[in-house]
């Protein structure tokens, strides 16, 4: 059964690739939080993050159930983004077999889609609403990543500095000088934290 009543990720990222990456918390603590524990949290999440309707996850969950692998692949593909996210926001190297992972699925997902121009005269990759599958939620991802580091935004990926957060997120502040993920969440914590022991101190 699929609880799509209620939101089970946290959606920071600024853009659908980060949130992805994000389905994992606290990476740095060692005791990392799953999210995508299974086939209905895949589903899930296409709703969360508007990929389809609540009908069109019931479909996306038919089709991939008992289909062995696309729990793994949806894995794989989230720690090699997060692993190239990483390298753009640090400036690190980045591995050449995360690269191919994310050309892999970028091409899988452009065969399962059409060109269609947008109402603002854009041209916007297409994938069948009325049957999503496992094919059109990794291409909307993999494409999300491209565009994201095909243009200049790639310098402004940023990762969350709290140990039980982690999260990676697009800066998209005037300045490029945002540092936490969210100020509600993140943010106001360090603060409170900063109080308190400004007060066992003082």
């Amino acid at each position: 059964m699929i609880d799509l009543e209620n939101p089970r990720f946290t959606l920071v990222g600024g853009a659908l690739c980060l949130d992805f990456c994000n389905t994992v918390a606290s990476r740095q603590t060692g005791g990392s939080f799953e999210r995508l524990a299974d086939t209905p949290a895949l589903a899930a999440f296409a709703v969360q993050t508007g990929l389809c309707s609540k009908a069109g996850a019931q479909h996306m969950f038919e089709a991939i159930a008992n289909r062995k692998g696309v729990l793994k692949r949806a894995i794989a593909l989230r720690e090699a983004l997060y692993r190239i996210m990483r390298s753009f926001g640090g400036a690190l190297p980045i591995p050449d077999d995360d690269l191919e992972l994310l050309r892999s699925e970028y091409l899988h997902g452009s065969a399962a889609a059409t060109l269609r121009l947008s109402k603002g005269d854009h041209l916007v990759w297409h994938w069948r609403a009325d049957a999503p599958d496992a094919a059109m939620l990794f291409g909307h991802i993999a494409h999300s990543a491209v565009e994201l580091l095909h243009s200049a935004r790639c310098e402004r990926i940023k990762h969350c500095p709290r140990p039980d957060c982690g999260f990676l997120f697009h800066d998209t502040s005037k300045a490029g000088r945002r540092r936490w993920c969210e100020m509600e969440l993140c943010g106001n914590r360090a603060k409170q934290e900063r109080l308190q022991k400004r007060r066992r101190t003082g």
